[in-house]
C-alpha cells in the first residue's frame, strides 16, 4: 500500500526558484531593464546640472519604496503559504516543505535559508504587509496616506506600537506636517507618548513567572520560552564573535515576537472570554478579575473586536463587552 508520506511528495510540485511565465517574464525583462538604467543614469550624472541631480536623486527613493513593498508581499505570501499548509485536509498540499508535520517556522526557515535570511525577517516582513493591507481596507483613502511614508523602517517603528494601526496613521500625519520627521523621529514619538507595545506589555510579560497561575493552558511553554531568552542573553556576553552574536539576537527577537505576540495575547484572549462568561463585561472589571493592567485588556479588547471576537454591547457607558457567537 502507498504510504500517505509518498503520496504527500508525489502531489508537491518540485522546487523551484524559476518564476511563472505570466509574472515572471515581464518582471525579470523590467529588472533588467532597470539595470540597463542604473548604469546609464550613474555615468551621466557628472553632465548633469544641480537640479537634475536633484531630481533623479527624488525618484530614486521611489524605486527604492517599490522594492521593499514587493519584497514584504513575497515574504507575506511565503508565511501565508506556510500557515495554510498546516490547514490543509489530508495529505494534499500547496507548499512543498513541512512533510514532517514540524510546524510553520520549520517551513519559513527553509524559505530564509534558501534567500539568505533570518526567519525572523520573513515574519517581521509579512507582519508589515498585513499591517498595510489592513490599515488600507479600513479606509481606502489610507492609501493614499500612507504614500508619504517612504521608509520601510516607518512601518518597523509602527510593529512596536500597541496599537501598529494607529501608531502608522499618526506618523503620516506628523510627516505630513514636519517635512524632517525622520524614522528616529518616530521611535521617540512611541517613547515619549508610552505608546510602544513594550511599554504596555513588557511589565506583564517580564512578571511572566507571578502571572502563570493565571495563563495556565500553556503556563510551561511560557516559562520554557522566558528561560531561553535569559540564557541566551548571558551567551551573548562571553561570545567573542559578533556574527554569532546576530545570531543569538535574531533569536532572542523570534523568541520576544513569539511569547509576546502570539503565545501570551493568546492566553490572555482566553482569559478575557472566561472573565466576559463570569459577568464581567466592562474593560475595568475585566481588568480587576484577571488581575492584568487596564491598557494591556484594553487592547487586547480591540483586536478581539477587530477579529469579530468580541462585539460592542450598544447604548452602554462605559463601553461593555459581549463574546460574538459565530
Amino acid at each position: 500500500m502507498t504510504s500517505r508520506l509518498a503520496l504527500v511528495q508525489k502531489e508537491e510540485p518540485p522546487e523551484s526558484t524559476a518564476l511563472t511565465p505570466h509574472v515572471g517574464n515581464g518582471f525579470l525583462s523590467n529588472t533588467e531593464k532597470l539595470h540597463a538604467i542604473e548604469t546609464e543614469v550613474i555615468r551621466n550624472l557628472e553632465s548633469q546640472s544641480e537640479d537634475e541631480i536633484l531630481e533623479v536623486r527624488r525618484r530614486s527613493k521611489i524605486l527604492g519604496k517599490t522594492a521593499w513593498k514587493i519584497e514584504v508581499a513575497c515574504d507575506a505570501q511565503i508565511l501565508s503559504r506556510a500557515e495554510n499548509m498546516r490547514k490543509a485536509p489530508g495529505w494534499k498540499r500547496t507548499w512543498k516543505g513541512d512533510v514532517g508535520g514540524r510546524g510553520v517556522t520549520a517551513a519559513v526557515r527553509k524559505r530564509a535559508k534558501a534567500l539568505g535570511v533570518t526567519p525572523n525577517t520573513i515574519f517581521k516582513n509579512a507582519a508589515i504587509f498585513r499591517l498595510i493591507k489592513s490599515v488600507e481596507s479600513d479606509n481606502p483613502d489610507n492609501t493614499k496616506s500612507l504614500g508619504i511614508l517612504d521608509e520601510k523602517s516607518y512601518f518597523h517603528a509602527a510593529l512596536t506600537a500597541a496599537d501598529p494601526k494607529t501608531a502608522l496613521l499618526t506618523f503620516a500625519e506628523e510627516k505630513k506636517v514636519r517635512k524632517r520627521f525622520r524614522v528616529s523621529d518616530a521611535y521617540r514619538y512611541l517613547e515619549k507618548h508610552c505608546l510602544t507595545r513594550k511599554a504596555v506589555t513588557t511589565k506583564v510579560v517580564q512578571s511572566a513567572r507571578a502571572e502563570i497561575s493565571k495563563l495556565s493552558r500553556r503556563n510551561l511553554e511560557i516559562q520554557h520560552v522566558l528561560d531561553c531568552i535569559s540564557k541566551t542573553q548571558a551567551n551573548i556576553k562571553l561570545c567573542p564573535s559578533s556574527e554569532v552574536n546576530r545570531i543569538h539576537q535574531d533569536y532572542i527577537d523570534e523568541l520576544r515576537f513569539y511569547i509576546e505576540g502570539d503565545l501570551f495575547m493568546e492566553d490572555l484572549a482566553v482569559l478575557l472570554k472566561r472573565s466576559i462568561s463570569k459577568g464581567n463585561k466592562t474593560s475595568d472589571q475585566m481588568s480587576k478579575d484577571v488581575g492584568l493592567p487596564i491598557d494591556v485588556v484594553e487592547r487586547e479588547i480591540s483586536l478581539l473586536a477587530t477579529v469579530s471576537h468580541l462585539v460592542r454591547v450598544p447604548g452602554t457607558t462605559p463601553q461593555e463587552w459581549s463574546i460574538n457567537i459565530r
